[in-house]
């Protein structure tokens, strides 16, 4: 078998391992901030380049009343971002659904700490493996790339295409409460730039590499 057939076999069964999946690890990391620097902070500043110098709200300090009550409401907003400083990795498992050859599909909030971290650098990691006991049954796959939130018709198609593979999604819908908080849930694609497959079957760390920016073909 030359190069050629051999990569095009490997994506074929990278492709079908996805396909006959449903649970992937998302990792992400957020870029440390300042000290004197928080999220409202730089909203701002990415504001001003779009509609010229403006003024923050006056921020209430940490000791009155309204900054007590400020440092609660944000904590119940965003439940447990405290646990995770910035800088460090976060890992979320979700359901995805495949879509096309690599691509993934996933919902979560969009307040989520991974939701965050895709809307400031874009960039994830990310692994779909089985669970195995002995070295020789170990299969999975890790991958690298961008992540990004869909939108308008792009998130319509995404929706549908994950509803069909995963029929739980409008089981989840007849609940009245969940059926609402899905209504307004972020739709996300990861789009793959590396991937690395293992197979122990084939020795030990028989691992092989799918670099999808110097060839982008479809199975």
């Amino acid at each position: 078998m030359n190069t050629e057939d051999r990569e095009t076999a490997l994506r074929r069964t990278v492709h079908s391992y996805l396909a006959e999946r449903y649970v992937a690890t998302i990792s992400t990391v957020a870029t440390p901030r300042t000290q004197t620097e928080d999220a409202g902070d730089a909203d701002w500043r990415e504001l001003e380049v779009i509609w010229g110098p403006i003024t923050a709200p006056a921020r209430p300090s940490l000791g009155s009343d309204e900054g007590r009550e400020a440092a609660a409401d944000a904590e119940n907003t965003h439940p447990g971002l405290s646990e995770v400083p910035d800088g460090f990795p976060h890992a979320a498992t979700v359901f995805y659904a495949l879509d096309g050859e690599f691509d993934l599909l996933f919902l979560s909030r969009e307040d989520s700490r991974h939701a965050r971290d895709i809307a400031q650098s874009g960039r994830v990691a990310a692994t779909v493996t089985d669970s195995a006991q002995e070295w020789r049954d170990v299969r999975g796959l890790q991958l690298w790339g961008r992540a990004r939130l869909l939108r308008g018709n792009q998130r319509l198609s995404a929706l549908t295409r994950y509803a069909t593979r995963l029929p739980l999604l409008k089981e989840v819908a007849r609940d009245p409460r969940a059926g609402a908080a899905l209504k307004n849930v972020g739709v996300f694609q990861v789009n793959p730039e590396r991937i690395a497959w293992t197979d122990n079957r084939s020795g030990l760390f028989g691992r092989e590499i799918i670099d999808l920016r110097e060839n982008p073909r479809g199975i």
